[in-house]
């Protein structure tokens, strides 16, 4: 429809994801400074990572004090670790339960956006959280896209609106991706402080033994463990 030189795009120029897009356009628009957005992790973030920050100095304080340390003293420092560890792993917990509600907001904007701007197949997710059909999601983009280069031209004020909308879709699929693998990896480092705490306590027990300190039976199952 219309004259001029169209956009269309046969090969996968726009992308989801984290894979890279190389569309243009848009220009300047008509606003004088840009956006500013609070979208980085660490400003999401921002309190939980600077106490996780704090306790991990914290914890690793105590630690080398401990490897300078011998008998009684040591032990007293072995148990300022463990009691630094419980800690930690409850404010990993309080990390996760953050990245949980941002992944829940990013879900609920992307399908929302996605489903005004392109109206294809639902989103679906399987039991971990990936787009389990995202090939279906990304041939609806293309396809869309495609629609809109045939009906606009360059400079049609509907087509800058229109790229825009879809640049912005592509950020929100970005932004949903990101907060999931985030997820992931902090469930790992939760996973990696308890393997830590059950370490800590071994190394006590041990160490009781080889002092030849009373261990008491709660401690010796620690061993069995």
């Amino acid at each position: 429809m219309g004259g001029g030189s169209y956009k269309k795009i046969d090969a996968p120029t726009p992308t989801l994801g984290n894979k890279k897009t190389s569309s243009g356009g848009g220009g300047g628009g008509s606003s004088k400074h840009a956006e500013k957005k609070n979208d980085s992790d660490k400003e999401r973030y921002h309190t939980v990572l600077n106490q996780l920050e704090d306790l991990n100095a914290e914890y690793d304080d105590i630690s080398k004090a401990k490897d300078r340390a011998f008998g009684k003293d040591r032990l007293d420092y072995m148990d300022a670790e463990i009691k630094k560890t419980d800690e930690l792993i409850a404010k990993q917990g309080e990390y996760l339960d953050e990245i949980k509600s941002y992944l829940l907001v990013d879900k609920a904007v992307m399908e929302a956006y996605y489903k005004d701007l392109i109206n294809g197949p639902e989103m679906l997710f399987d039991e971990k959280g990936n787009i389990s059909n995202f090939d279906a999601i990304q041939d609806a983009m293309y396809a869309k896209y495609n629609q809109m280069t045939d009906m606009y031209t360059d400079d049609d004020t509907n087509w800058e609106i229109f790229e825009k909308k879809y640049e912005q879709l592509e950020k929100y699929i970005e932004q949903y991706e990101e907060t999931y693998d985030l997820l992931r990896d902090e469930e790992q480092k939760y996973q990696d402080l308890i393997n830590q705490r059950i370490d800590a306590q071994l190394e006590k027990v041990q160490y009781k033994v080889e002092v030849k300190l009373n261990v008491s039976e709660d401690e010796l199952a620690v061993l069995e463990y």
